[in-house]
């Protein structure tokens, strides 16, 4: 016996492809294995056994999973059994060694019968050397590699995308052959390791996917879902800006729960005022209302850059950017740019701003300090307190503060210290469209970079009805670091932060957001 193999199990029957692995110097003892002198033979072809943890590490990793349930396809050509990994796992769990090329032995069908192997000495008393089993992030690139290779070379089931031009959809006469398909070959069982919508697919045959071995995707690009099936392959994604977005989209709908924040991630990494209306379009087409919200922020605080050209989207999106009031730039300014597209359209663009209420909109990291600038520029008459931003105690606080020290909390033009309670600012003749937070602080006494509370903020925009726009139990909240909000749906010109535990120590609050006054 080897770690709990049976000789039954160590003699069975060779299968119809006799390509397999020598991993020198291991026992892994596993249905579909046979166990060498130097360790385990294993079958590509075999069924996925369960394996017995004996002297080595197990890996639970998502991408490592899903390869676990992918390997027996993995080498369909015979160049990629040169690579350097050694894998023998169910689809949960993954035995993984490090860099063994020296060690791996390829052998040809033919060259060593099953049975003959039956003889050799039990090696399950090996111990690996110390270190080997170390995964690097080199290791990890390696692997996925060695799967993203394997896209589109076979498959059980197909992944047809059906396109239609923009010009097709709009009429109801066009006939099927003018439909263009893609076909992408893929397997099944990587991509319910992936998505649960795709598991009950290819899981139940009372499903047509199941019973046809193929699904149809109308309403997505095939380069786009081509992007979306490579990440299932390699876990990694790339594409433009654009695609990206609709990628994420695809996750969205097939709940690739990994794939949706990634892509949102390269997106925000990439967004730049030039490509604002291009996201903002393509983000409303697809639904993805964070990246929608997101795109269109860039363009209200940075309309000279995002509309220097007259963007290529639908006309009502048009309209909902230059009839806002929050665009940060004033009439003037607008309506000369707008003469500068030099379209058939500019009369009617130009109509849709001047019927709009002008008010002077913001972008500020500190709208509380900003208030407190514009009072000052404006040489101090009358109070800021009472007269720009009024400032409210919980009960826990009311003899906290003097009201100089209120003045400073109502301005935040220096730190001060919450313990647990709460305190509230109204902003009188000022609103916000709100997109997040910070707490910056002078030196911290520990001289940590980051400090951890469980507080609350809130915001509202009648005093009376509350947004919860950010909460944290005790989590780690990076000096300096943006909070972006759960937004509120309009805007707001109050706001509370409450602490529940712990407190918010010499520290300055900063709101994120477009303040919006009027001229």
């Amino acid at each position: 016996m080897c770690g709990g193999m049976s000789t039954d199990a160590r003699t069975r029957t060779k299968p119809h492809s006799t390509l397999r692995y020598l991993c020198v110097g291991l026992a892994l003892p596993g249905e579909g294995g046979v166990v060498g002198e130097k360790g385990l033979v294993f079958l590509l072809n075999s069924p996925l056994g369960k394996v017995a943890e004996d002297g080595g590490l197990f890996w639970s990793a998502l991408n490592l999973r899903i390869f676990a349930a992918f390997w027996r396809q993995v080498i369909s050509d015979g160049h990629y059994l040169l690579y350097n990994w050694i894998v023998k796992a169910d689809p949960d769990t993954v035995f993984f060694v490090d860099r063994l090329r020296n060690v791996l032995e390829l052998h040809e069908e033919g060259s060593q019968d099953l049975a003959s192997t039956d003889s050799l000495p039990s090696c399950s008393s090996y111990t690996p050397a110390s270190g080997i089993m170390a995964e690097t992030a080199e290791d990890r690139a390696a692997l996925c590699g060695v799967l993203a290779a394997c896209f589109g070379k076979d498959g059980n089931f197909t992944v047809v995308v059906e396109e239609r031009s923009s010009d097709m959809l709009e009429s109801s006469k066009e006939t099927e052959a003018s439909v263009k398909r893609t076909e992408f070959k893929v397997w099944s069982v990587l991509l319910a390791q992936w998505s649960p919508v795709f598991e009950k697919m290819v899981g139940s045959d009372n499903y047509a996917e199941s019973q046809q071995s193929q699904v149809v995707i109308q309403d997505f690009s095939a380069g786009a879902v081509e992007i979306f099936l490579r990440f299932l392959y390699s876990g990694s994604v790339g594409g433009s800006i654009t695609a990206l977005v609709e990628v994420a989209a695809i996750a969205d709908k097939y709940q690739v729960e990994a794939l949706y924040p990634l892509c949102l991630r390269l997106v925000r990494a990439a967004l730049k005022p030039e490509l604002a209306c291009e996201v903002f379009a393509i983000a409303d087409r697809f639904h993805v209302a964070e990246m929608r919200a997101e795109a269109l922020d860039v363009i209200f605080t940075h309309p000279k850059e995002a509309l220097g050209e007259r963007p290529e989207i639908r006309p009502e999106l048009l309209e909902e950017i230059l009839g806002s009031s929050l665009l940060c730039i004033a009439g003037d300014e607008l309506k000369e740019l707008l003469q500068s597209w030099r379209t058939k359209e500019g009369n009617s663009v130009e109509s849709i701003i001047s019927t709009n209420v002008r008010t002077h909109s913001e972008h500020t990291k500190h709208v509380l300090y900003t208030l407190w600038e514009r009072y000052r520029e404006a040489g101090k008459k009358g109070t800021f307190v009472g007269g720009w931003v009024v400032v409210i105690l919980g009960l826990e606080q009311r003899e906290a503060y003097t009201m100089a020290q209120l003045e400073r909390i109502a301005s935040s033009n220096e730190t001060f210290t919450l313990r647990k309670g709460w305190v509230q600012w109204q902003l009188l003749h000022a609103a916000v469209h709100l997109q997040g937070f910070s707490f910056e602080t002078a030196v911290r006494k520990d001289g940590s970079p980051s400090f951890s509370a469980s507080f609350r903020i809130w915001s509202s925009g009648d005093g009376s009805t509350w947004h919860l726009a950010y909460e944290s139990l005790e989590k780690e909240i990076a000096v300096n670091a943006f909070l972006a909000c759960k937004r509120p749906p309009s805007l707001v010109d109050y706001f509370k932060v409450e602490v529940l535990e712990g407190e918010l120590s010499d520290f300055w609050f900063n709101i994120h957001g477009i303040l919006q006054t009027p001229i």
